[in-house]
């Protein structure tokens, strides 16, 4: 069947929400330090050669920046993964799912 179904998000506990919000933050500096190590290259700079401790303070003064976005981005991503069940019972956070392929 080609239905599509929509997925509602459990109820989320308080463990849960803890989770997700770290995953938020998370996620949103690694979203800034891609993009600032995109910006680099496009400059045709190399950052596996540059300090790590630059990119990460470059990446920083990004996110500061362009936080609105980078955090709505990374709160649409962690919505989709608590309505997959990423965030489910035991802290399946650490414990994916093996799909069977």
């Amino acid at each position: 069947m080609d239905e599509a179904d929509t997925i509602l998000p459990k109820a989320t506990t308080l463990a849960q929400a803890s989770a997700m919000d770290r995953a938020v933050v998370v996620l949103a500096r690694r979203m800034a330090l891609k993009k600032v190590e995109m910006m680099l290259r496009a400059r045709g700079l190399k950052p596996q050669r540059m300090e790590r401790k630059t990119i990460v303070a470059t990446a920083d003064a990004y996110l500061v920046k362009h936080r609105n976005e980078l955090f709505d981005e990374a709160k649409d991503v962690v919505d989709r993964w608590h309505a997959e069940g990423r965030f489910g019972k035991r802290g399946s956070i650490r414990n994916p799912v093996h799909r069977a392929d």
